[in-house]
C-alpha cells in the first residue's frame, strides 16, 4: 500500500510550514490575550495574521483565504484526534508516529475517503506536527470523557469487638512525697556593650599666659608671635580720685542713684561728672 508523504496532504498552493506556523502563532496569541472562546474568529484577528505573513514571508493572503485555512486547521485537529481515539491505533509520542497494522490503516483510509476527508492518509508516516498548538486553539471546549468508574468491594474481614466487661484495678496510694529541689534563678547578667572612656585628670589649660600677635615676615608670609608679661592699656577709672565717696546707688535701676542730697554736707565740692 502506497501512501504519499505528509506534506502532500497538509500543504497546497502558497501554504507552507512557515506560513502555517505564523498563522497558528497569531491565532494562539490573540486568543490568549482576549480570552476568545467562540468557534469563529473575528476579522481583525485574521487581518492581523495577514499583516504578519506579509511582513515575515512577503506572501499576501486575503481574508477569505485565511478563513478557509483556519477551517482546514480545525479539520486537521479533529481528524488526528479521532484517529488517536480509534481502537487499534496507538500514538507513540517519542517517535512521533501512529502505530497500527496495515489492515487497520486500509479500513480507516477507506472510511475517510467515503467521508470526503482529504487527510485520509496524512498521518500514516508522521503524527500531527502542530497538535499541541491546535489543541490550544480549537480544543479548549472539548468535553473530556472520563474512564469507567472502578467499583471497590469492601470485604467483611473486620474483627468483632469483645463484649466482656472490663475490670478496673485501682492502684495503691503512694504516701511518700517526692519533691524536687528548689532552683533559685540567677540574676540577669548585665552585658557591658561599650568600654568606659578615659577620664581626664588634668583639666588645666595648656595655653600659655600671654598674647599672640600676627606679623608679616620679610618673605610676605604671616607668622604668629607670643609675648608674655605685656602690660595692656587699662580704661580710665569712672570715679575721680579727688572726689569724695559717691552717693550713687548700687542698683542701676534706682532713680536716686545721683541725688544731690547725698553730697551735702559730707562733700564740699561736687564731683566733676
Amino acid at each position: 500500500m502506497y501512501i504519499p508523504p505528509q506534506t502532500e496532504y497538509l500543504y497546497q498552493g502558497q501554504w507552507s510550514v512557515v506560513c502555517d506556523t505564523i498563522l497558528i502563532d497569531c491565532l494562539e496569541r490573540m486568543k490568549g490575550h482576549i480570552y476568545w472562546d467562540m468557534p469563529l474568529f473575528p476579522s481583525w484577528i485574521t487581518l492581523s495574521a495577514a499583516a504578519e505573513l506579509k511582513n515575515s514571508v512577503e506572501v499576501v493572503f486575503s481574508e477569505a483565504e485565511l478563513d478557509e485555512r483556519v477551517e482546514i486547521l480545525r479539520k486537521r485537529y479533529k481528524t488526528f484526534k479521532a484517529l488517536v481515539g480509534t481502537n487499534g491505533f496507538r500514538w507513540d509520542q517519542p517517535t512521533k508516529q501512529i502505530i497500527a497494522s496495515d489492515e487497520m490503516w486500509e479500513k480507516l483510509i477507506s472510511i475517510l475517503l467515503m467521508q470526503k476527508n482529504e487527510f485520509a492518509g496524512a498521518y500514516y508516516h508522521h503524527d500531527e506536527p502542530m497538535f499541541s498548538q491546535l489543541a490550544c486553539i480549537f480544543g479548549m471546549n472539548d468535553v473530556k470523557v472520563e474512564g469507567a468508574n472502578e467499583v471497590v468491594v469492601i470485604s467483611d474481614n473486620t474483627q468483632k469487638v469483645s463484649t466482656e466487661v472490663l475490670e478496673v484495678y485501682e492502684a495503691g496510694v503512694v504516701e511518700d512525697e517526692v519533691t524536687s529541689p528548689m532552683v533559685i534563678p540567677r540574676p540577669p547578667v548585665c552585658r557591658k556593650l561599650f568600654d568606659d572612656g578615659a577620664v581626664v585628670t588634668d583639666r588645666e589649660s595648656t595655653t600659655k599666659k600671654g598674647m599672640y600677635f600676627i606679623d608679616i615676615g620679610s618673605d610676605g608670609m604671616l607668622g604668629t608671635r607670643f609675648e608674655k608679661g605685656v602690660a595692656l592699656p587699662k580704661p580710665p577709672p569712672i570715679v575721680h580720685p579727688e572726689a569724695g565717696p559717691s552717693g550713687r546707688s548700687p542698683h542701676g535701676s534706682s532713680c536716686a542713684s545721683n541725688s544731690p542730697i547725698t553730697w551735702w554736707p559730707h562733700n564740699f565740692r561736687r564731683p566733676p561728672f
